[in-house]
């Protein structure tokens, strides 16, 4: 116990620096602990339900069939499921009925549950996947579409250059205490 945490100090000085060795970046504080709460840590519930639902319409998907009907004692030949395949018939022509349908009601939740987990981090599709509104082609209707994001991102860009400056702080002094720094 204390023996073993003895073995595993390096160095047992005093800290006299304002802050401590690490650049960390947080998406959003954790209500406990060191770390912060990351984007994904965030829409965990959202992704369970996603993954839940598709996997719902992957499985209706494959369950959909093509029944192949036939009138009682036709010689319907050789009948094949590959494309592009040859086949025959003697008597009539054998009727093929697709069996079933995704539900739009889970393809609508599928699509909310996607639309909210744009909206809880802040991000709208459209600039996530860096498009304009349609019909928005002046400067000024631009930042009004965007004034949203940009408060999101403003609040983000204080956190991050302060990273970034304790990041770099940190570096000078290093290249100061190895000497290299001129």
């Amino acid at each position: 116990p204390a023996e073993l945490a003895a073995a595993w100090v390096e160095m047992d000085e005093k800290w006299t620096r304002d802050r401590f060795p690490f650049a960390v970046f947080r998406w959003s504080k954790a209500p406990l602990g060191f770390l912060g709460t990351g984007i994904a840590e965030e829409l965990k519930p959202i992704q369970i339900e996603l993954n839940y639902l598709l996997g719902k319409v992957q499985e209706i998907a494959n369950a959909i069939t093509n029944s192949l009907w036939v009138r009682n004692g036709e010689n319907i030949g050789r009948i094949s499921n590959k494309n592009n395949s040859v086949n025959t018939y003697t008597n009539t022509l054998p009727q093929m009925l697709t069996m079933g349908v995704i539900p739009p009601e889970l393809l609508q939740q599928i699509q909310y549950l996607e639309r909210k987990a744009y909206e809880q981090i802040g991000v709208s599709q459209l600039s996530a996947s860096s498009q304009k509104p349609a019909g928005l082609n002046s400067g000024e209707a631009l930042k009004t579409a965007e004034s949203g994001l940009v408060h999101r991102v403003r609040s983000l860009m204080t956190p991050f250059g302060d990273v970034w400056e304790h990041a770099m702080l940190m570096g000078v002094r290093l290249a100061v205490a190895n000497g290299d720094y001129r």
